[in-house]
């Protein structure tokens, strides 16, 4: 027999007459409205899941089947936007299920008591089927095609000069047999010679595919690791259309797969020749090489919100066509930093020129050339001073990555400034023979452009239900110049909407990153673990963020459709008030707690209207 509910006083949880004082409490006489939570309980072997009320736990079957779902078929089972949906997801990756399926739960007739059944383990619930999705063998295009380019401008420097010493026959007195006497060195100018100069180039170029291969892949990179995918989220949208949030990650290989070329480095023989230095072992010498190496992109690629049922993108952070291109200058060895091996060598052509005997002709002999070492110059006198300017840096350009209106939320957060690039750097060492005849080599490393400060959406939480349009809360970290790192809140009405700024903190000992917890169309919950608390953040204008200091940093606070405030461990809902102590949590007097609450298990939890 069904039971006829009284009516009860509902707690709305709306912004009060206090400008940005999110969570006021408005007391109307409705058909009142009541939390369920469903949860996997470990208890069991395999662990199940069930579904908890006010009036009981109950398992959860499908439709087919006397096994209750467990922890085997579904790694995560959440609340729908509607009212009486669930949503499983199963395991994902080669060899996985790589299932989402959508069920209602079947309630009593003008009534929000479950329908359940007896069980050998207990009272059950035999869901009703909505919708089911098995990933592709083809997988899901997201159409973002991505381009990879990297460009390394390969050159190596020598320096050179040639040094003749100077005897003079001399004749000490009549009589005495005469010698050749020291009596000069003469140093050409040094000047610079390339030994070899090369481009090298690596490339990718990859359509962004959902499919088996690349899951999670940044667990596990593989040799030709691109992208790596997971989901974050999954729903059903109040039509019953399945949706999930996926966050698409860089992925390169393991650091050993990188490609690189071995590229040789060149000194000068006897004669003057290039030829490959070596490097000696206690049996062996190998060539001595640098190594022109590709780098990677890492972190966040995009985010995305999928119509699983229709196989559409909804939404994505960024454009259909990603280019990212890297020009890279590099030099070896470093004249920059004589100490870093490879060792710089300045190579010097020696002469010996004897002259001044009256029988026999002024003469000049080749002794062939030979390498010195850069030694530090201490500002003494010099004669020559050579010029060498290095062949370094590095250049990016990032095309399509973020729309338009992303950017310019993160630009409201402070995010995504320029820096000015740096001046160029000289150094100054010394080589030659000490004294009148020494010389010097300022070594310029050229000026850096500046730069974009990067910024990521490193967390993403859809609104449940989305309001019309699909609604995102991220939290994005970046740097903000002269004040280091920051973390911050926007929100975006996807696909095509604005995407305001609405909170920004230095990330420092006063506050840590921010967390997000659950959201709602209205209201999103932002912990933040350093400062013992975090913020109710309205996403509709109504006020602005409100910190609310909490042991536990709000990890225990869901905020409930439409904006309820729900403390799991009281299993309440709550409202910031205003006390001599501060801001504090007060709970109120409903909801009815749980089935063997408070502090049940924390699942996944949504509020349902009363009839």
């Amino acid at each position: 027999m069904r039971r006829v509910l009284p009516l009860t006083l509902l707690v709305v949880l709306a912004p009060s007459t206090t400008a940005g004082s999110p969570g006021g409490v408005i007391g109307k006489v409705l058909g009142g409205v009541r939390v369920e939570e469903v949860f996997l309980d470990s208890g069991d072997t395999p662990a199940r899941w069930k579904l908890r009320t006010p009036k009981g736990i109950f398992l959860l079957k499908p439709p087919e089947g006397d096994r209750p779902l467990a922890s085997t078929d579904f790694e995560e089972v959440r609340w729908g936007d509607g009212e009486h949906q669930l949503v499983g997801r199963s395991a994902f990756g080669p060899g996985q299920p790589n299932r989402v399926v959508g069920y209602a739960v079947p309630r009593l007739p003008s009534s929000i008591e479950v329908v359940h059944e007896d069980s050998a383990d207990g009272p059950a619930v035999r869901l009703l089927p909505i919708a089911s999705w098995t990933l592709p063998r083809e997988g899901v295009d997201l159409g973002a095609r991505v381009d990879l380019s990297h460009a390394i401008d390969y050159r190596q420097q020598n320096v050179e000069y040639d040094r003749t010493v100077v005897y003079q026959w001399r004749v000490p007195f009549p009589g005495v047999p005469g010698f050749y006497d020291l009596t000069d060195v003469e140093v050409t100018p040094p000047r610079t010679r390339t030994l070899t100069s090369r481009t090298v180039t690596f490339g990718d170029a990859f359509a962004v595919v959902l499919d088996s291969t690349h899951y999670d892949l940044r667990q596990s990179p593989t040799e030709g690791a691109t992208y790596s995918w997971t989901l974050t989220d999954v729903s059903a949208s109040t039509s019953g259309h399945l949706l999930a949030v996926v966050r698409v990650d860089h992925a390169p290989p393991a650091f050993f797969r990188w490609p690189r070329v071995a590229q040789p480095v060149y000194g000068l023989d006897g004669d003057g020749n290039p030829v490959v230095l070596e490097t000696c072992g206690a049996f062996v010498c190998l060539p001595l090489t640098v190594p022109l190496m590709r780098t990677f992109p890492e972190g966040l690629l995009l985010w995305a919100v999928v119509d699983l049922t229709d196989g559409r993108v909804l939404a994505k952070t960024a454009d259909d066509q990603i280019a990212i291109t890297v020009h890279v200058a590099e030099e070896a060895p470093s004249w920059a930093t004589p100490t870093r091996s490879p060792t710089p060598v300045v190579y010097r052509h020696t002469f010996e020129r004897r002259q001044g005997k009256p029988d026999a002709p002024d003469s000049t002999t080749d002794l062939g050339w030979g390498g010195e070492f850069l030694r530090t110059w201490d500002a003494g006198a010099f004669a020559t001073q050579t010029e060498l300017t290095l062949n370094v840096g590095a250049a990016e350009a990032v095309a399509g990555w973020l729309r338009a209106e992303l950017q310019l939320g993160l630009r409201q957060l402070g995010f995504l400034q320029a820096t000015p690039g740096a001046g160029p750097a000289t150094a100054t060492f010394a080589f030659g023979d000490p004294g009148p005849t020494q010389m010097t080599l300022r070594v310029t490393t050229p000026a850096s452009p500046g730069i974009s400060l990067g910024a990521f959406l490193d967390e993403a939480v859809r609104a449940r239900p989305a309001p019309g349009a699909e609604r995102l809360v991220f939290v994005g970290d970046g740097i903000v110049v002269g004040q280091g790192e920051w973390s911050g809140v926007l929100v975006w009405d996807a696909p095509n909407g604005p995407a305001p700024g609405l909170l920004a903190l230095p990330v420092g000992p006063e506050s840590g990153r921010l967390s997000l917890g659950s959201a709602t169309s209205k209201v999103a919950v932002v912990s933040d673990f350093a400062r013992a608390g975090g913020y109710v953040v309205p996403l509709d204008g109504t006020g602005a963020p409100r910190f609310v200091p909490d042991p536990d940093g709000l990890f225990f606070l869901e905020v409930l459709a439409p904006r309820y405030l729900y403390d799991v461990r009281r299993e309440r809902f709550v409202r910031p008030v205003v006390g001599s102590d501060g801001v504090l949590l007060q709970a109120t007097a409903l909801p009815r707690v749980l089935r063997d609450g408070p502090g049940g298990p924390i699942g996944d939890y949504h509020a349902i209207r009363l009839p």
